[in-house]
């Protein structure tokens, strides 16, 4: 994110299948020392498809929690589903350069 508005933007997407009524669910970006960067999102979701044009906080600027915009380098992004007869993670890896 250099502010030359092309690549600035993660938008991510995830998918939401199986689950009876609403699941909690946690979007949060990790470095790979496994300490949080950022928390997008923590809330109830159903079946679904889900990305950042229904949910804007799925579209991540490259800043930490404090607003700050994080070193270039490897991140990961995990996407969590916890329902009521089990629960569920995804980790994707991607890169942040300037």
């Amino acid at each position: 994110p250099n502010g030359d508005a092309v690549n600035d933007r993660l938008q991510m997407s995830y998918e939401i299948l199986a689950v009876v009524g609403e699941a909690r669910v946690s979007v949060e970006i990790f470095n790979l020392a496994g300490q949080s960067v950022r928390r997008l999102y923590v809330g109830l979701a159903d079946n679904g498809i889900y990305n950042a044009d229904s949910q804007p906080e799925l579209n991540w600027d490259g800043r930490n929690d404090g607003g700050e915009l994080v070193p270039p380098g490897l991140y990961l992004l995990q996407v969590e589903v916890e329902g009521d007869a089990r629960s569920s993670a995804t980790i994707q890896p991607f890169g942040v350069a300037y």
